[in-house]
């Protein structure tokens, strides 16, 4: 039985006794879990997303990523300063590797080096650079950045987290969520097909 609860819980994830945790996320979290949890070190494993159908066919997903700025009142000299930092900083492979330590970058260059396959991760215990680039290569592409993001979200707490329990029939509410987002949409201006 799956049970739906927030991620965080005082900012650390709190599993109860007799249950597993599972937790749903990007190839960062994994940072995360070895700072948090040392004592947990061998005990948390990476895999791809669960699937109701063929394995082999399971497709991930994006989530976003993080952005750098500027300010345009910097003067010219600082702007070309802080535009050469930040070229490098997303692709430099030094950089990439500085950010990495104890965890992955999803940089397309760290993932796809091979010299990583088959090395044992000291904490998770598990070669998880392949199970990352097995996950980036299953990307579904087939999507479009949804313009209000938050309002999915909000929606998915009010509707779906409640019924996420045995006998919840959440499913039998999708339907009714994809109306309120199309609602949203349409009072934002969007043209919903």
């Amino acid at each position: 039985m799956l049970k739906a609860e927030p991620l965080w819980d005082n900012r650390y994830m709190l599993p109860k006794a007799g249950s597993y945790l599972t937790v749903t996320y990007a190839n960062w979290l994994g940072k995360i879990l070895a700072a948090s949890y040392p004592a947990d070190k061998g005990l948390w494993k990476v895999t791809l997303p669960p699937g109701y159908f063929d394995p082999s066919q399971v497709q991930t997903s994006e989530i976003g990523g993080s952005t750098l700025a500027m300010s345009a009142g910097l003067p010219e000299i600082r702007q070309k300063a802080a535009l050469t930092f930040m070229r490098w900083f997303q692709l430099s492979p030094a950089s990439i590797e500085l950010r990495a330590p104890g965890g992955v970058s999803a940089a397309a260059g760290y993932v796809e080096d091979l010299t990583r396959r088959g090395t044992i991760d000291p904490y998770f215990d598990q070669p998880i650079y392949d199970v990352y680039a097995k996950s980036a290569a299953r990307v579904n592409r087939d999507w479009d950045n949804l313009p209000f993001y938050s309002q999915l979200d909000a929606e998915f707490t009010r509707l779906i987290i409640p019924t996420l329990r045995p006998g919840g029939h959440s499913a039998d509410l999708l339907p009714e969520w994809e109306a309120r987002l199309k609602r949203y949409a349409v009072s934002q201006g969007f043209t919903v097909n």
